[in-house]
């Protein structure tokens, strides 16, 4: 799928009220979502990633459960920023257990259900100062045009949920607390519901009571966008620490 990005002041004068945001603490996107939603997968811009070698975290999990999806990698070659990939209808044949290097074959999984997903791929910062980047206006909107025209589409059909999580976190460098709320802000702008997978990861404490927070005050897209460019201004604290104070 191939989307015109959006300018951020475009971003800033959405008026669409964001959207349902669920977290969920156990459970996964590949291992616990039905396929009445639309699965996110955590993409390298080479589509698969280290599937066909040693990686072994959630694309590759993917990738390995469902087989089918490896046929991806004889059609595309690398994402550009304006881009993301649907992938239809792929069976899921395999259950797992673990993450990464804890990786294990849990036994065949027997269900008729096809499931739609899309994969976009987040900015790899690393570790170190190179993830300083992600807070400046370029590289903000750069994901939050990816996330959009990866939520921007009718499956698995009109106004279906996202299920999504810690998106281009972990290796990548990227900030849970920044990437939690721009896929909020892109997949309310599509109309779209979040379902979001902390995977238990320590860094997204205090998502639940920020969402609360948000969801309270009823704000739109773009004032949520405003908050979070403010915060990038001084970066004082935590990100969710600022939009606590600042929608309280």
């Amino acid at each position: 799928r191939l989307s015109a990005p959006h300018s951020l002041s475009s971003w800033l004068e959405c008026s669409a009220p964001l959207s349902q945001f669920q977290v969920h603490d156990t459970g996964g996107i590949t291992e616990t979502c039905a396929g009445d939603v639309l699965h996110v997968d955590f993409a390298n811009r080479y589509i698969g990633g280290g599937v066909l070698s040693m990686g072994a975290v959630q694309e590759e999990i993917m990738f390995s459960v469902c087989p089918e999806l490896l046929v991806s990698l004889h059609f595309c070659s690398v994402m550009r920023d304006d881009e993301a990939l649907l992938l239809n209808n792929a069976e899921k044949i395999a259950a797992h257990r673990g993450y990464n290097t804890g990786l294990t074959f849990a036994g065949d999984f027997v269900d008729d259900t096809r499931t739609c997903r899309v994969a976009i791929d987040a900015t790899c910062y690393g570790w170190g100062q190179g993830s300083e980047e992600q807070w400046s206006q370029p590289m903000i909107l750069r994901e939050l045009n990816k996330a959009f025209v990866g939520f921007d589409n009718e499956f698995p059909h009109k106004g279906a949920g996202i299920a999504t999580g810690n998106w281009g976190c972990g290796a990548f460098g990227g900030n849970i607390q920044l990437k939690s709320l721009l896929q909020w802000c892109a997949g309310s702008a599509c109309g779209r519901p979040l379902q979001y997978y902390t995977f238990k990861d320590r860094n997204c404490a205090g998502l639940h009571e920020t969402v609360a927070v948000i969801q309270q005050r009823g704000c739109t897209v773009g004032q949520l966008l405003e908050a979070i460019l403010s915060y990038c201004r001084n970066r004082t604290g935590t990100l969710f620490q600022f939009i606590d104070e600042t929608f309280s």
